[in-house]
């Protein structure tokens, strides 16, 4: 990055930090003095939210140094110290005249921390070579996100992380498992094991983050079993599409039938052959969602050109299928979203391919 632009940047950085840390700016007299506290020795309780928060806001300071404080890290390091203590305490200082606000010592330590971990992260991202990875790979990556990591809320508070902690479930069912397993093996297939693994356990540590998501180890497990399973097939098969697409189908057409538990007669109601009914009668963040995991999948099924005749088929196919599945409600909504997910990937296709040359 230029030393001018990052100047500019950090300039930005510090207005926003002013700002996020001093609002409503509704300034009186004297209110309350700093509160001494020593991170985590502390017997009063100090919100982790607040801490991370301190965190994320001050890495980008830390991120910008880096570009322009002198070569050697060092140096680097020690100026950026001598500027984010100082300007920590200063905003701690006049955060006593603010009646919303409580001034801490942790906050001062949480600030300078998120201002050494941006400096490190620059460091990290200079060094660091480029990866070999397509942007088909990068994709089926943020699949994984999206299906592990939905609906996405975090929470930091210690008292959520303590109950997710004692509400962690050993019961097992196959529901989100085989797509999640393939997308990850497909995303480092051409980069080792231990980068599947790592990829892995981050996306199941996030997981103690996300609200609503019960904790299952033997469902991880499960994930990381078929992942290991697959990976050397589709590292070694890794230029057949062909071979990609049917281990994708294979995926998808398990997740459909999950949670294995088969019915006779079938069960067919004639409002599911009228496309996207269920969605505007149940308007809700869970219905997107999974209009969103649906469109999203095929748009990979796109990204590999697969045939529109064959996505459709494989919709179809899954759909007829979950009459038979007990607690699977089938809807002609998802052939349309096969055809409007290979539409949308085949665009991204030639997008990234127009930028690769």
């Amino acid at each position: 990055m230029k030393r001018h632009v990052a100047c500019n940047l950090l300039i930005l950085s510090i207005v926003i930090v002013l700002y996020l840390s001093l609002y409503p700016f509704d300034f009186s007299g004297f209110v309350k003095k700093i509160e001494f506290k020593l991170p985590f020795l502390s017997k009063t309780h100090h919100s982790l939210s607040d801490i991370f928060s301190n965190i994320v806001l001050f890495m980008p300071l830390g991120f910008f140094w880096f570009s322009i404080s002198p070569q050697r890290y060092l140096i680097k390091f020690a100026t950026l110290m001598l500027f984010a203590i100082p300007f920590s305490c200063f905003i701690e200082f006049l955060q006593q005249f603010l009646p919303s606000r409580d001034p801490t010592t942790i906050d001062i330590f949480s600030n300078t921390l998120g201002a050494i971990i941006g400096l490190f992260t620059a460091s990290l991202i200079k060094n660091i070579p480029k990866l070999r990875i397509s942007f088909e790979e990068a994709f089926s990556c943020f699949l994984a996100f999206y299906l592990l990591c939905e609906p996405f809320i975090i929470s930091l508070d210690v008292g959520d992380l303590k109950y997710k902690i004692k509400t962690i479930s050993y019961s097992f069912n196959f529901n989100n498992i085989f797509l999640p397993s393939f997308f990850l093996a497909y995303a480092f297939r051409r980069q080792n094991i231990l980068s599947l693994l790592f990829s892995l356990f981050f996306l199941e540590s996030l997981r103690f983050f996300i609200v609503s998501i019960v904790i299952m180890p033997i469902k991880f497990l499960a994930r990381l079993s078929i992942s290991i399973l697959i990976f050397p097939f589709l590292k070694k098969e890794k230029d057949k599409k062909e071979f990609i697409l049917l281990a994708f189908s294979a995926c998808y057409f398990l997740e459909a039938l999950t949670p294995f538990k088969f019915i006779y007669p079938p069960k067919i109601d004639s409002t599911s052959l009228i496309p996207f009914k269920y969605f505007i009668d149940n308007v809700s963040f869970s219905a997107v969602f999974t209009l969103l995991k649906q469109l999203l999948c095929f748009s990979f099924w796109g990204l590999l050109n697969g045939p529109y005749s064959l996505a459709l088929c494989l919709a179809f196919i899954s759909e007829l299928a979950q009459v038979f599945v007990q607690g699977r409600y089938p809807d002609t909504t998802t052939i349309f979203l096969a055809f409007l997910g290979v539409l949308f990937g085949r665009y991204l296709r030639k997008v990234s391919q127009l930028e690769d040359n």
